[in-house]
């Protein structure tokens, strides 16, 4: 009897142990999608800043665009933010843009930047 419950006692001791809350936590990502149309003269570069909560530029990703485009990019563990920089080129002229939104990126998930008619751009970063 004393060895029945000394099992018993244990029991609990491997089952709770197989589950913890050390799980990999799922990465972070962004979908940068552009939707302006193609210009045949005009070459146009994106790149993706990542930054910490402290302001600090951790990563980028630079795109050439053209209408349609959608990429998937796994954020950087310590990236908070993402700020979109435009790069447009047609042939001596180059025009720098920012967009005029900050991304927040929420842990373990999946956010739409996109970039169309309707987005917002100056010259100044945000």
């Amino acid at each position: 009897m004393k060895k029945v419950l000394f099992m018993l006692a244990l029991l609990p001791i491997f089952l709770f142990t197989s589950c913890s809350d050390d799980d990999d936590p799922a990465s972070t990502s962004y979908t940068f999608n552009w939707e302006l149309e193609d210009y045949s003269m005009i070459t146009t570069n994106v790149i993706l800043f990542e930054y910490s909560a402290d302001g600090e530029k951790v990563a980028n990703n630079t795109i050439e665009c053209h209408q349609g485009l959608s990429k998937v990019f796994t954020a950087n563990e310590k990236t908070e933010k993402v700020k979109v920089y435009v790069k447009m080129e047609g042939g001596s002229q180059t025009t720098i843009r920012w967009v005029q939104q900050v991304y927040y990126l929420q842990k373990g998930k999946n956010i739409d930047i996109t970039v169309n008619g309707e987005t917002i751009i100056g010259t100044k970063e945000p």
